[in-house]
């Protein structure tokens, strides 16, 4: 090996050591960089929303009208958060059990798969909100509609 080769190689490595060498000072955390766009973001969604409260009053409440809503009734966000954290766990559940079973058996079962293939196709592309309305008349206004809604956004990626 040459000197030159051997120079570049030694350099070479001291320059990669030095890049592996966690940097002291600031922490990545608190560095701008890594939250500072995001703040700015905030703000500026914060700051429209308040232009739009303040000239239309009756198309969104002001964030110090949010707030107040929040503490006040706190009670009634926490069981609305339980209401809808049932119906996630349940659909989605369904969901993806149904997705898994569906794509184990139409991996082993070529007849099943171009015999349910359409079908799957057919209510992958429609839109949930057309399939909505039938499943609440179908089943009322109860969970059951929820659940399957649910289920039905989570089964197409699990399939």
């Amino acid at each position: 090996m040459s000197e030159l080769t051997m120079r570049d190689t030694t350099a070479t490595l001291a320059t990669a050591r030095l890049k592996a060498q966690p940097r002291r000072g600031i922490p990545g955390w608190l560095r701008w960089g890594s939250w500072g766009p995001t703040l700015i973001t905030f703000v500026i969604a914060a700051l429209l929303w308040q232009i739009v409260a303040w000239t239309n009053p009756y198309v969104l409440p002001t964030l110090e009208a949010i707030g107040a809503s929040l503490v006040e009734d706190a009670g009634m966000y926490w069981s609305n958060f339980l209401v809808t954290l049932l119906e996630v766990v349940v659909g989605a559940s369904a969901g993806i059990l149904a997705g898994f079973l569906l794509a184990v058996v139409m991996a082993e079962f070529q007849i099943i798969e171009r015999a349910v293939m359409p079908l799957v196709i057919i209510v992958m592309v429609t839109p949930i909100v057309a399939i909505a309305p039938a499943l609440v008349v179908a089943f009322g206004f109860g969970m059951v509609p929820k659940f399957i809604v649910t289920g039905l956004v989570v089964f197409f990626p699990c399939s």
